[in-house]
């Protein structure tokens, strides 16, 4: 999961302090709103002093199963910067995802695990930027990418691999910039190059059209005077459709509300492509709303 979503609630309950002595639990509803009512929640939050470090926080999600989902850990009692290590599980027990927060930054591994425990991927941050390698495998265990990274950019080789082990890609970058490359089919046979990674498109290209055209300005935020820049995120599937919309930074709930919609209403986009092949791909989107 992105980083970006691992602190979207963290976000939302950005002015929540928690109580001297007390565990503070905060019901959720399925887009991780605030409910008040537990009949209307998909699942639960408490928060609560950090065990180890009374003046840090320490917050707990669950499901109404009461099955631990996520553990996260906070650089003081106001949830606005991770810090330490953070967690998340499959409803099985089985670790999902581990990374290293310093001061709401990424700053040491972050890894993640199939549901069966085979490891998934492996990477390292500094300072919100990667280093070193990063690779990922099939739950089968063989390794499916390997790539080198300085500074946050590919730096280095970025190698690919068939399921059955057999080399797949060779390509050489200097500083995000790609030099060479080579792609194989699974039988070591030279094939003609093709992208790594495409992202998907906007239908002709020009998504500030269809935001200008779309968007509508709520009445209540011009008369208070309200604007900002709403980041939403969701996913572009194989077939280019939309879903899994979420606001990752909010200005106001109507603004929100209103860049929601729009994406809501946008067609369908030309899928994104790894190794050629159509792929769900998260996408962030920023929805200006400037006044006159």
């Amino acid at each position: 999961m992105s980083t970006t979503k691992r602190i979207f609630l963290s976000v939302c309950l950005l002015t929540i302090v928690l109580a001297i002595h007390s565990q503070t639990i905060v019901y959720l509803d399925a887009n991780d709103k605030p409910v008040k009512k537990p009949s209307k929640a998909s699942k639960y939050m408490t928060m609560t002093r950090d065990s180890v470090n009374p003046d840090k926080a320490e917050t707990r999600l669950y499901d109404m199963g009461n099955h631990l989902l996520k553990l996260n850990h906070f650089a003081s009692l106001i949830l606005s910067k991770q810090d330490g290590i953070q967690r998340e599980w499959y409803l099985n027990g089985q670790l999902k995802s581990e990374w290293i927060m310093q001061d709401g930054k990424l700053n040491g591994y972050n890894r993640t695990w199939f549901e069966n425990g085979q490891i998934k991927s492996d990477s390292y941050f500094k300072d919100n930027l990667q280093y070193g390698s990063d690779k990922e495998w099939y739950q089968n265990g063989q390794l499916l990418r390997y790539t080198e990274y300085t500074n946050n950019k590919i730096h280095g080789k970025l190698l690919t691999y068939w399921q059955n082990g057999h080399l797949r890609r060779v390509d050489i970058y200097d500083m995000g910039e790609l030099k060479e490359g080579q792609c194989f089919d699974s039988l070591d046979n030279k094939i003609p190059y093709i992208k790594y990674l495409e992202m998907p498109q906007f239908p002709n290209g020009d998504v500030s059209a269809f935001l200008a055209r779309t968007v509508q300005y709520p009445i209540m935020a011009q008369k208070n005077r309200i604007q900002g820049r709403v980041i939403v995120q969701f996913v572009v599937d194989k077939n280019g459709t939309i879903s899994e919309i979420k606001v990752v930074k909010s200005v106001d709930s109507s603004l929100d509300r209103e860049a929601v919609r729009v994406v809501s209403r946008m067609p369908n986009w030309v899928p994104g492509k790894r190794e050629g092949e159509p792929v769900n791909v998260k996408y962030t989107l920023p929805i200006n709303f400037r006044l006159q």
